[in-house]
């Protein structure tokens, strides 16, 4: 968990450097109740340590692409849905 955990602030920081730089300003901060793909949510400065819950959960969608495939995905394949998949940003004492 701590490894995905920093993972995923690498990438959170590196996307909100690149923003800045490419536009001159810095990116809209994560609000609560904000919905879009996981990709772009986990892109935007989280000050507030909101978690990105999927909706409906990741490993439905999972199961669902893996059924319309009729096999496993590769890792690639699975992480491209992971990213695409529609996410809202909770405070973390609500999500559990």
């Amino acid at each position: 968990m701590y490894r995905f955990f920093l993972i995923i602030m690498v990438v959170f920081l590196s996307s909100s450097l690149l923003a800045e730089e490419i536009t001159g300003k810095p990116m809209e901060n994560l609000s609560a109740g904000e919905v879009g793909s996981f990709e772009e949510l986990s892109s935007k400065p989280n000050p507030d340590n909101l978690v990105l819950v999927y909706i409906p959960d990741i490993e439905l969608i999972l199961e669902k692409v893996r059924a319309l495939k009729g096999g496993e995905l590769s890792p690639e394949e699975e992480e491209a849905v992971r990213m695409r998949t529609t996410a809202v940003a909770t405070p973390a004492d609500i999500k559990e």
